[in-house]
Order: structure tokens, then sequence, then C-alpha cells
């Protein structure tokens, strides 16, 4: 999930990881809570991503204000929770879904002159961000409880 501190949330669910699922299984009680250490470890690079390709930036504060939860497990799903918010919770939302997001050259749609603007990133960066880690997160995250498995014996 991601989620933009109470001003709106965007929910993804990845498809395409059957053989991840396949996995999963054999691995019994502790896959859950080794599928939740790496999908935390992979909240952390899409807000890499997000921040370095994606979030339009002028102060540096959305930037600055990415977060993850902790992973929740439950009887039936592991949820990750990543966004951006604090106190650009409210910027945050209406950026993302603003179109002239990191693309106004300075000017309003009024033709106003804005004091500062952001030169770089655009709208729909936390869901562009995702779809672009989409392809192979199931790929990853398999890498990332392959290695924590085999951390734990050997």
């Amino acid at each position: 999930m991601i989620d933009f501190t109470g001003s709106g949330s965007l929910y993804f669910s990845i498809s395409g990881g059957d053989a991840l699922v396949a996995k999963l299984e054999k691995l019994g009680r502790m896959a859950k809570p080794l599928l939740a250490r790496a999908m935390f470890e992979e909240a952390e690079k899409i807000g890499e991503l997000c921040k370095e390709k994606y979030v339009p930036r002028d102060t540096g504060d959305l930037a600055g204000s990415f977060y993850r939860e902790p992973p929740v497990i439950t009887a039936y799903s592991v949820r990750q929770v990543l966004g951006f918010g604090g106190a650009a919770a409210k910027y945050a939302w209406v950026t993302h879904e603003n179109p002239r997001a990191g693309k106004t050259g300075g000017i309003s749609p009024s033709g106003r002159r804005y004091k500062h603007w952001a030169e770089v990133g655009g709208w729909k960066y936390l869901e562009r961000s995702m779809n672009a880690s989409a392809r192979h997160l199931p790929r990853r995250l398999g890498a990332r409880i392959q290695r924590d498995w085999q951390g734990l014996f050997f």
C-alpha cells in the first residue's frame, strides 16, 4: 500500500509471482516473516528510486518526507506501507495527482511567475516508481528470501 499520511492512499498488488508463492508455501511458517523482511527492504529501494528519478524536487521537503512502516503480518497476507507525508502530506497528494508537477517551467496556469519551482520529476511519482519496480519485484523478493533462508542455516 502507498499512503500519503491521511491525504489519500493507493493500493498496489503485484501479480506474476506464482513461482514465488509456490516457494513460500514450501517454507511453511517461516515464509511470512521472511517475506515481510524482504518487502521492507524492497520498500526502501523503491523509495530511493522514486526520490532519485520521479519526485518533483524544489526544496527537497517532499523527497525528504518518504517513509516506510514496519510490515504487518496477518493470517492471510503481508502488507507493506510506504509513502510520502509528515509536514508535506497535503503537498505530497496534490503533487502526485497534478499533471503539471515538475513541468511548469516556473509559470502558473494563469501566467504568473513562481518564485521557485521543481525542475525535475513529475506527477504520479510514487505510482511510476512502483510500476517501474513491479516487473522484477517477485524475483527480487525471492532472492532476498533465499538469502535470508540460507543465512538461517549456513
